[in-house]
């Protein structure tokens, strides 16, 4: 038997295609270092950073977004998931308002003003005071456990009524924690449906609003409900 056919019938018993048992061989030993070593780290790393894509690509939530360029508040970015209203912000870029949103959850964001239209319509309403509530159901992912707590408290502060921070705090059972219930409302991703405009300051006063305009628009908001500041 030659050298060459020596090496191969090694090379098979060690692949397992050939009977025979596997003899220390200087190619089959270093065949059975670089399988047991395993990839490189940039390897591995690769390896991982696709499984990652693949797994978002997967399980990505699409979402549905448009514009609404012409409300008495000014243009303003809509998103719906199949959950409900994900976000409405004061917005001139839809653009950037989509990039603050994907910062939120795994979404695939799609431009439709047909799937976005009812909530739209909704909005448009409400703020041409032809509505006077919302029937849009909420998505609140990506929000602190605190955060949707504080939110859905204030959605049940009944059109024409304001609450103030202390007792939107008592009314979740943290009663000193007016100041982050004035922190999660200045992040309410949904104002105007959730309607953080109708929450003030102890002493009466506007407190904050981070849309468009400030506290001209929680005036203008609070007025379009029938809410006289300074008696309510």
């Amino acid at each position: 038997m030659t050298g060459m056919e020596e090496d191969d019938r090694a090379f098979g018993a060690w692949l397992g295609d050939a009977e025979g048992t596997v003899t220390a061989h200087p190619l089959m030993e270093a065949l059975d270092r670089l399988y047991t070593s395993g990839p490189g780290p940039g390897r591995t790393q690769q390896a991982l950073e696709g499984a990652r894509e693949m797994i978002r690509r997967v399980q990505s939530e699409v979402v549905y977004y448009d514009s609404l360029a012409n409300t008495p508040v000014g243009p303003l970015f809509i998103a719906l998931s199949n959950k409900g209203i994900v976000a409405l912000e004061y917005s001139e870029s839809a653009t950037a308002s989509a990039g603050r949103l994907r910062q939120r959850g795994n979404y695939e964001l799609v431009h439709s003003r047909e799937e976005v239209s009812h909530a739209a319509r909704e909005v448009m309403d409400y703020l041409e005071g032809r509505r006077a509530d919302f029937d849009l159901p909420l998505d609140l992912t990506g929000l602190t456990a605190f955060q949707r707590l504080v939110l859905l408290a204030v959605v049940g502060v009944p059109r024409g009524k304001v609450a103030t921070y202390a007792e939107i705090a008592r009314k979740i059972d943290r009663p000193r924690a007016a100041r982050a219930v004035g922190q999660a409302l200045r992040r309410n991703p949904i104002p105007i449906v959730i309607p953080c405009h109708r929450v003030l300051a102890s002493d009466g006063g506007l407190g904050g609003y981070t849309g468009r305009g400030g506290l001209r628009t929680k005036k203008q908001l609070l007025s379009l409900e029938g809410v006289r500041l300074g008696t309510a």
